[in-house]
């Protein structure tokens, strides 16, 4: 691990389910997933499964609701 932090935003809207990458506390964060009308489970498991596959980051995963 080279020690680059990455924070993943999973953002709900409405019935979307946004996977935000940012850099940073001031980066906007680019969309890398969007999913439909998913639980709560759905949505974690699908986080962790992205964290996994990209292993070389330290990860921070946020919540947010808009």
């Amino acid at each position: 691990m080279n020690g680059d932090k990455r924070f993943l935003d999973v953002i709900k809207v409405g019935t979307v389910t946004e996977f935000r990458v940012r850099t940073s506390d001031t980066d906007a964060g680019k969309l890398v997933m969007s999913l439909e009308d998913v639980t709560f489970e759905r949505a974690r498991s699908a986080a962790y499964n992205y964290i996994w596959d990209h292993g070389k980051y330290m990860w921070t995963i946020r919540g947010i609701v808009e």
